[in-house]
């Protein structure tokens, strides 16, 4: 088993590569959902819960 410590060693001044992959995954995480995407969730959540029948779960 990995401990904690061995993961921030890691993390901290490894593979620059891999320094620039975690820094832009974040970066990307912690934008807010686009207006036009959450539209679109709405609408299937709202198509789901107007379907007869349907008790909105994956088949």
């Amino acid at each position: 088993m990995v401990g904690k410590d061995s993961l921030n060693k890691q993390r901290d001044g490894g593979d620059p590569i891999v320094d620039g992959l975690r820094r832009l995954y974040d970066d990307v995480a912690s934008e807010p959902v686009p207006d036009e995407f959450m539209n679109l969730l709405n609408q299937i959540d709202k198509a789901r819960a107007e379907k007869p029948g349907d008790k909105g779960g994956a088949s």
